[in-house]
């Protein structure tokens, strides 16, 4: 199986960390591939991938994933792109792989679907820091009039909606079949404790550097040893990440960080317990527990399939 990645980066301060050598190291025994920071990186940071890379650079054009995936084809050229079985679009934005990489790529591949991911969000988006297009999806005259068609956009949420959002519909739109490891109604930053349980070979950075002050959905504190538990990844990887970010990564064992975390946690359950909410278009009323009124309820129309 011949495949080639794309893989999007991004450091705010113009720099490549080493889970990210890590990362790219551990594709590159399954890949050809080809790096694009969106930030003015200096050219020894891009060397610490040379080893591992057909190709890295940097450039600074505030499109985000999208738009490094786009400007990759464009200097990798559609003819070459086409020439592989397989592409794989990753970013940095999860510390991986946590388990074997090998074993998924393979399984996907194996699979009689056109395109795949590790999740999906909402139990029908696929999740894009890890999708496979396998070559029918790349041939596609829908799938280069997507990729041409990529822009920059005012906001993250409208990149969301319209790239990410978007190339499931794409995918729905012209019939190609998909499939993935996992789903949920949340995203993989979400259910982060439950990916790593049934085996996702992945962590969200942001669960540690933006929802760090905030318990989400899932249990924030014993992070560390949670992740020893069910992983062999280097945690030094992460705490290195951290530190670059400006994060401490021992703020996550402090009482105060403990507390925190319990405050939090009370008053998601009180929303839980008890809610009036009422705006132009939402109105939600939970009493005891008990939905007395919801008018935001979330309707799965296209439900993405699991691998079995």
């Amino acid at each position: 199986m011949k495949r080639i990645c794309l893989f999007a980066g991004f450091h705010p301060k113009n720099q490549i960390s080493q889970y990210v050598v890590h990362y790219v190291r551990a594709l590159s025994e399954l890949a050809d591939v080809y790096y694009l920071a969106d930030c003015e990186m200096p050219q020894e940071q891009l060397a610490k991938l040379a080893p591992y890379v057909k190709g890295a650079w940097a450039q600074r054009h505030g499109s985000h994933d999208f738009g490094s995936w786009k400007i990759l084809i464009a200097r990798i050229g559609w003819e070459t792109v086409r020439s592989y079985d397989e592409c794989i679009f990753v970013n940095d934005s999860v510390f991986a792989p946590l388990t074997c990489l090998k074993s998924f790529v393979e399984k996907g591949s194996s699979q009689p679907v056109d395109a795949w991911a590790l999740n999906a969000y909402e139990y029908q988006y696929l999740e894009v820091y890890f999708y496979v297009f396998k070559k029918s999806v790349l041939v596609s005259p829908m799938f280069e009039a997507f990729v041409q068609n990529i822009t920059k956009q005012n906001s993250i949420n409208d990149v969301i909606i319209k790239y990410e959002h978007g190339l499931t519909k794409m995918l729905r739109s012209g019939k190609f079949t998909y499939k993935v490891f996992a789903s949920f109604y949340g995203s993989a930053a979400d259910e982060w404790r439950q990916c790593i349980k049934i085996g996702l070979p992945i962590l969200k950075t942001k669960v540690l550097t933006k929802y760090r002050i905030y318990v989400e959905h899932e249990w924030l504190p014993g992070w560390r040893k949670f992740v020893k538990k069910h992983t062999a990844y280097p945690l030094e990887l992460i705490d290195q990440h951290l530190v670059s970010m400006g994060v401490d990564p021992h703020q996550f064992d402090t009482l105060y960080f403990l507390l925190k975390s319990c405050l939090w946690t009370v008053k998601r359950w009180r929303r839980k317990l008890f809610r009036i909410h009422f705006s132009k278009d939402v109105k939600i009323v939970v009493l005891f527990g008990i939905t007395i009124v919801n008018t935001d309820i979330h309707f799965t129309c296209y439900p993405v399939e699991t691998f079995k």
